[in-house]
């Protein structure tokens, strides 16, 4: 059993490494978000795409190792949890809890960022869907009033753009 577990503990070792760059990755993102730099955007979304494919061989380690442990205590893989292991294993009990507290804590991080630079590409989409409002509308409609607030004649009748396309 001991194996099983030591199988177990070094795949969520290495999630836990995984998990902490992409936090790092995260916040790099959040900086560039807010100095709004779409070069720098466009290579972090490349390092995440890459982070994303590594993801899946960790989980199929953590999946094999949890399928060793599972079947080394005679119980169904759904039913096998870091709490209830530390619980039937006490003498490994400070390791695998361990494990648990930095995956719940790695995994609160990244969610709080998830949102938060969610929030801020919404804010920038919002800002740049404004923008070539503003544009379309003032090439396609010139402004008819002066400074001044007064309706401007000669403004309203030339059009640089006619409706018909």
């Amino acid at each position: 059993m001991t194996a099983a577990l030591d199988t177990l503990s070094d795949a969520l070792a290495a999630e836990s490494r995984h998990l902490a760059a992409l936090l790092e990755l995260l916040e790099e993102e959040g900086q560039v978000l807010r100095r709004g730099e779409a070069v720098s955007l466009a290579a972090i979304t490349d390092r995440k795409e890459a982070w994303i494919r590594d993801r899946a061989a960790l989980e199929d380690t953590r999946r094999q190792a949890l399928s060793l442990v599972a079947r080394a205590l005679h119980i169904d893989l759904s039913a096998v949890t870091l709490t209830d292991l530390a619980r039937r294993e006490p003498a490994q009990a400070g390791r695998l809890l361990a494990r648990r507290d930095e995956l719940r804590r790695l995994t609160s991080r990244l969610s709080a960022l998830v949102q938060h630079n969610g929030f801020l590409i919404e804010r920038s989409l919002r800002y740049f869907r404004g923008f070539v409002s503003s544009l379309v509308g003032a090439v396609a409609h010139p402004a008819t009033y002066t400074a001044s607030g007064r309706h401007d004649v000669q403004a309203a009748a030339v059009g640089l753009i006619d409706r018909r396309g």
